[in-house]
């Protein structure tokens, strides 16, 4: 029986395969050294073995014998099963087209078969399908076997499962995508900033917002430096320093940017910090946005509400300081009538003068605070300008040029004529004072929408920030000591405010300084009848209530009308005001003051007469009030506090004396 079977002779470090042929003359062994062929078939083992145990895939087919025919696997490894799900036998003979599937790409499929029929390599990155129908893509590269007749036998194709990379290069490209659709819809200025480098990158609102082109994306961080005010550089520069080098992950910053024309902007600028691993900072994505705007707009209603509660408090103090007034002028006024001394009664005189100063006093704070009880009508606001032209040229002097300006468009306004004229020339005084070398003063008119506007410009001094963030409030002054109140703009302002209109201030230091005032524009009305002459004081024989708080103003009024003629009832409230009707009447009158305390005020007073007591006239007072509200209330004229003697009884005979569907 023949044997076959290979040993190795360690003797001579060789492998043979032995054969041996038993026979009639004995035993015939031949030796053959296979030690070349064993090598080989070792290498080729330790080989397949390697490529068993890669990750990468391995396929092998043949190529077709005929033209058109499909290439046959022959080969695939173990990362082909793990990846694909298929076994080798589900494989073997079957053409790699069977891996792909309906979103497989047409286009690389034929990429694929042009190079595998010249024969050439070729790299395509392929979506193809597993046992179980999940979609996973490919790095796959083909390579062919060429024979000796330059023909290819056979084709290796590896490659390697990139699903992972493949998905998170979508996600970031989708990522990158949105982040530039947000950077080109947003008015922020987006830089981003690579830290180890220096680098920094801006979107093109750096151009559009803030009006920097070209802007060097080498040294990123030096260019954007210069661009902070100097100012605010070292602050902002530290405080970035300081986030990067702390462990925080945002950061967070208000300072004046540069724009490309030289001026500064007030910006919020905030970045997002990238740390890696070891939380170092690596990258810094953020934005610039310009708020000079919103700040600008936020200042405008600080001071607004600074101004009102200014205001309040002013208000208050000049509506206690009238009931004091009433009393001090109406007895002043008394005592000038009644004494026939002449001493005495030029002390009188003085008294009575004082107080009138006291009380126009009281009416600029008032009008400050928007309580002055005014007495507006419809105004060609070109005609009173016109009207003021000669007293304001006396006024500005000799080295101050007056010019007007007036647009016939700019039509009728509803203001008060007095105060209208006195808030012009506070305006222009102000304007002369800023001037004191002489200059150009123009008073212009325009219509802006449903607005009239009056716009009152001067080449002075100019103002600063500082300056205009305070020029209406009330005392405060640029003038030297003596030279001003301090109440002319805040004055205007209260004016301006109560009449339903604005005021704005232009201004710069050096040059120059206007000021527009602009009034809800009417159609043109007939002016007012000229009042009738005045005559002596007008009294009477009525019985009339009196509804006041303030002891000595109650004497005061008590007093006039008693010399008058008047029968008096006092009452100190309206809930006692509303007992005394029902019990002590009748009575021909009620004259309340409007601020009173306890639930009922003399608005509510008088309402609850109107339906208590229709034909019952009522007439009331305030230190502060709107005119209009109040004669709505009342439907007769009210009367302003400090009122005098005469003021007092025609406004109480004038209500007497008018038909009751006036009253």
């Amino acid at each position: 029986m023949t044997a076959d079977f290979e040993v190795f002779y360690e003797s001579l470090n060789a492998w043979f395969a032995v054969t041996a042929y038993p026979g009639p003359g004995g035993l015939t062994v031949y030796f053959r050294d296979v030690t070349k062929r064993h090598a080989t078939d070792e290498h080729l083992h330790l080989l397949e073995m390697a490529i068993s145990r890669t990750e990468d895939f391995v396929i092998v087919t043949k190529a077709p014998s005929q033209p058109g025919n499909s290439h046959a696997i022959v080969y695939v490894n173990d990362a082909f099963v793990r990846i694909t799900g298929y076994s080798p036998s589900d494989a073997l003979g079957r053409s790699p087209s069977f891996l792909q599937g309906k979103h497989t790409a047409a286009e690389t499929i034929e990429q694929i078969d042009r190079a595998m029929a010249l024969p050439r390599a070729i790299r395509v990155e392929i979506l193809n399908y597993a046992k179980d129908g999940r979609e996973y893509w490919v790095d796959m590269s083909i390579a062919p076997i060429v024979g000796a007749d330059g023909r290819a036998t056979h084709f290796v194709a590896t490659g390697r499962d990139i699903t992972d990379k493949r998905t998170a290069k979508e996600r970031l490209a989708e990522s990158e995508e949105r982040f530039a659709i947000v950077a080109m819809m947003t008015t922020d200025a987006i830089w981003d900033w690579d830290i180890a480098t220096g680098r920094v990158e801006w979107n093109s609102n750096i151009a559009s917002v803030f009006g920097h082109d070209d802007v060097p994306v080498e040294n990123g961080l030096r260019e954007w430096e210069s661009m902070i005010h100097p100012d605010d550089r070292a602050s902002v520069v530290s405080s970035v320093l300081a986030a990067i080098e702390g462990r925080v992950d945002t950061w967070r910053e208000e300072y004046r940017f540069r724009r490309g024309t030289g001026t500064y902007a007030e910006v919020l600028d905030q970045g997002h910090i990238i740390r890696n691993a070891a939380g170092e900072a690596t990258r810094m994505v953020g934005g610039v946005r310009d708020v000079t705007e919103t700040r600008l707009d936020e200042a405008k209603r600080l001071q607004a509400q600074r101004l009102e509660a200014i205001g309040q408090l002013t208000g208050g103090v000049a509506h206690d300081f009238n009931n004091l007034l009433t009393v001090i002028l109406g007895t002043a006024e008394t005592l000038a009538d009644e004494i026939t001394d002449p001493r005495l009664s030029a002390i009188a005189n003085l008294n009575h003068k004082a107080s009138q100063q006291g009380a126009a006093l009281t009416r600029q704070l008032l009008t400050f605070a928007g309580r002055q009880p005014l007495e507006p009508a419809s105004l060609d606001i070109n005609g009173s300008i016109r009207a003021m032209e000669g007293l304001l040229t006396s006024a500005l002097g000799e080295t101050i040029m007056l010019r007007l300006e007036l647009d016939p468009s700019a039509g009728h306004v509803r203001a008060d004529a007095a105060q209208l004229e006195a808030s012009i020339m506070n305006l222009c005084i102000n304007a002369r004072d800023a001037m004191p070398n002489g200059g150009r003063l123009t008073i212009s008119t325009s219509r802006n929408g449903d607005d009239a506007v009056v716009r009152i410009s001067d080449d002075g001094f100019g103002m600063d920030t500082e300056t205009r963030a305070k020029a209406f409030e009330p005392f405060f002054t640029t003038k030297p000591f003596g030279k001003g109140s301090g109440l002319g703009l805040s004055t205007v302002y209260g004016f301006m405010r109560q009449s339903g209109g604005r005021i704005d201030i232009e201004s710069e230091p050096e040059e120059g300084t206007t000021i527009s005032l602009s009034f809800p524009r009417l159609a043109p009305t007939d002016t007012p009848a000229e009042p009738a002459p005045q005559g002596g004081l007008q009294g009477g024989k009525e019985h009339i209530l009196v509804v006041e708080d303030d002891p000595m103003v109650r004497d005061f009024a008590t007093g006039t009308l008693l010399s008058l003629g008047y029968s008096v009832t006092c009452v100190e409230n309206g809930m006692e005001a509303l007992r005394t009707l029902e019990t002590d009447g009748p009575f021909d009158l009620v004259f309340s003051d409007v601020v009173m305390p306890g639930p009922i005020d003399g608005r509510a007073l008088a309402s609850e007469i109107r339906v208590r007591h229709p034909m019952l006239p009522v007439v009331l007072a305030t230190g502060y009030a709107d005119i209009d509200g109040i004669g709505a209330t009342s439907r007769l004229s009210p009367l302003a506090k400090p009122y005098t003697r005469r003021q007092l009884a025609d406004a109480l005979r004038d209500a007497i004396d008018a038909p009751s569907d006036a009253r």
